[in-house]
């Protein structure tokens, strides 16, 4: 057996213990400590290997996959399905930037790197077993080996497998009839306790293979690691009366709306027809999305720019520096519109999400400074990446659901309607905050939130020791202190 092969059938052998690991730990049980024990279990086994094949992994490598164990082991922390999709998004793109051959790169790295390690590590975790056995079916072998048989057989389901994924969908949705036989098909099989533990380590032990062959196998050339063209560029001027241009515009919008953008509750008083819906949504969105794409801009403008003379950064800069002093003066605006929207109507998810993704773009933008405008673009994804992982971590300490009732619950408590059936969908998170603000909730209010509380905590699923979390044993202890 030569030692290409050798490495194959280990990672897939480690693989499908993965995948039986994830069955165990995962399926049945929801989420909570079993999902860092899982992520732990990924990563030790990713370990071994490299030490196993002698694979110098790139430096800083075993610190990235500690991070987002980190990360998938917040499921024991909070219960909120953002607040896990974002971890979940934050551990994958950590094991990516992990297997990125080149740490400094990494640290360094265009835009384009950074899409680039996206593109191929999620590639590699659904395709890269097929990758992997079709390397080796390729070459000839003895005829009659069975264990070649059974990768040909493998091979072969894997890609119908593929192949129904994409096409199975499309034609449920075409016809109503086909849909409701593929769903009862699908039910059927998964009643079947042997089919639906198979499907669980097969899916799990997939993703397993591809992510290792990821990490351990060479990975080709990098298909966006390229650079502008010598004679491709523009000069000052061709750059600068466009960001001139646009700065006037930011400076005219700034001068005359400046009473409206930070009018506040006596603009709405005085301007008979705006509400503070009108007031909110008429500008928030609209200035975020502005500065959302001059971010990109700026990065475009500094790659394209020819420095011919040194006026020519020191111009660049003074340029980009007024935008991104007007983007944060816009990006404050919408934050104000934001808060007296809450004040009127309370939070919502959306609301308190899409405001704390506000923070990280305003971060985003003020990062410009240091990085593109001092000459140091190749800095900003980096910075821009840590900053994300960093709220992510940060939301996790304000308990957003938490956060949303008892601030809802305060404006019930003046007067302001509170809606309970909503406040019931926000998750295990926010029971302790429900009991603690049920005293300050109108009478029947107050009787509808409890039976809410209590129906929740009755169907919360119960998973034993692998689906434990501590916002679960904080909602079950709350729930315990209700008075009868």
């Amino acid at each position: 057996m030569s030692e290409e092969k050798d490495r194959t059938v280990r990672i897939a052998a480690s693989a499908a213990g993965l995948g039986v690991a994830a069955d165990v730990l995962l399926r049945g049980a929801g989420g909570g400590v079993n999902v860092g024990l899982w992520g732990a279990s990924f990563v030790a086994t990713l370990l071994v290997l490299a030490r196993r094949e002698e694979v110098e992994l790139p430096a800083g490598a075993a610190g990235l996959l500690g991070l987002a164990v980190g990360f998938l082991s917040l499921w024991a922390w909070r219960a909120s399905p953002v607040l896990r999709l974002l971890d979940l998004i934050a551990a994958s793109s950590l094991v990516a930037l992990a297997s990125w051959r080149s740490a400094r790169r990494r640290r360094a790295g265009r835009a384009l790197d950074y899409a680039e390690r996206g593109v191929v590590a999620g590639l590699n975790a659904w395709i890269g077993p097929l990758v992997l056995a079709a390397a080796h079916i390729s070459r000839p072998r003895e005829r009659g080996a069975w264990g070649f048989a059974l990768l040909r057989v493998s091979f072969g389901l894997g890609l119908a497998l593929v192949l129904l994924v994409v096409f199975v969908p499309l034609l449920s949705s075409a016809d109503l009839v086909f849909s409701k036989g593929v769903d009862d098909l699908l039910q059927r099989l998964l009643d079947l306790d042997l089919v639906a533990h198979a499907a669980f380590v097969g899916v799990f032990a997939w993703l397993a293979a591809g992510l290792l062959r990821d990490a351990l196998l060479p990975q080709p050339a990098g298909f966006l690691d390229w650079k502008r063209p010598e004679r491709f560029g523009l000069g000052l001027v061709e750059v600068g009366i466009p960001l001139g241009a646009l700065s006037a515009v930011f400076l005219t919008f700034l001068v005359v709306q400046v009473r409206y953008l930070f009018g506040g509750a006596a603009l709405v008083r005085v301007r008979p027809g705006l509400t503070y819906a009108d007031y909110a949504r008429r500008g928030f969105f609209e200035l975020v999305a502005v500065a959302a794409l001059v971010v990109p801009l700026l990065l475009l403008a500094d790659w394209v720019l020819l420095r011919n003379r040194p006026r020519d950064a020191w111009a660049f800069r003074a340029l980009g520096g007024g935008l991104v002093a007007m983007l944060l003066v816009m990006l404050l605006s919408a934050a104000e519109r934001m808060r007296l929207y809450v004040e009127a109507y309370g939070w919502t998810e959306l609301r308190f999400y899409t405001s704390a993704a506000m923070v990280w773009l305003a971060v985003t933008v003020a990062s410009l400074v240091p990085t593109v405008l001092a000459g140091r673009r190749d800095r900003f994804p980096f910075v821009s990446f840590v900053s994300a992982l960093a709220l992510v971590a940060a939301l996790h300490a304000v308990n957003p659901d938490a956060r949303i009732v008892t601030a809802n619950a305060r404006l019930a408590a003046s007067g302001r309607p509170f809606d309970a059936a909503y406040a019931s969908r926000l998750g295990t998170d926010a029971v302790p905050a429900w009991v603690e603000a049920l005293p300050r909730l109108p009478r029947g209010v107050r009787e509808d939130a409890r039976a809410l509380i209590l129906d929740r905590e009755r169907s919360r699923k119960k998973g034993g020791w692998r689906g434990w979390s501590w916002s679960g044993s904080a909602a079950s202890r709350a729930v315990e202190s209700l008075p009868p």
